[in-house]
């Protein structure tokens, strides 16, 4: 089993938590996108915040216009 998905069964249930905190810190750096990516980053071993998508290792979208979520994994 590899970081990625070692990382998604130790924290399954958790990743909408986490985005949600990432969104509250950071989501003032992002009022301009339209949408905000969460992604595994592999040398940190966390979910971090991105303006752009991470292909595979994408987490969840946040769309600014609807204001709401979309999980990808969790």
């Amino acid at each position: 089993m590899d970081r990625y998905e070692k990382f998604l069964k130790e924290h399954q249930g958790e990743i909408q938590e986490i985005c949600d905190e990432l969104l509250d810190e950071f989501g003032e750096d992002y009022e301009e996108v339209e949408r905000i990516y969460f992604f595994y980053n592999t040398a940190w071993n966390e979910i971090q915040i991105s303006a752009r998508g991470h292909e595979e290792m994408t987490v969840a979208i946040y769309h600014s216009s609807r204001k709401k979520f979309e999980m990808l994994k969790n």
